[in-house]
């Protein structure tokens, strides 16, 4: 895997997982306000949660690439391989 391949993979890796992430820790008003939507969180620590997702990503990422570096598996002969 050469470096622009996997930044890509890395990019495709951190947006599949951001969506499970985005969930982790949501808690909801128990009250809301009039004109606030009652499943929207009290506090969303975006910040967190994009530091959470990155390290989760570079973990599924480095798998990844043990398994390309390690095995022999090339993306560009999947590619050319498939029928």
């Amino acid at each position: 895997m050469d470096w622009f391949t996997g930044i890509v993979v890395y990019f495709l890796i951190w947006w599949v997982t951001i969506f499970a992430v985005l969930n982790i820790g949501h808690r909801t008003a128990e009250n809301p306000q009039v004109g606030t939507d009652r499943a929207a969180p009290v506090k969303f620590y975006l910040g967190k949660k994009i530091l959470l997702n990155s390290a989760i990503a570079a973990v599924i990422w480095l798998v990844i690439w043990a398994g390309v570096k390690f095995s022999g598996i090339s993306f560009r002969e999947m590619v050319e391989n498939w029928q």
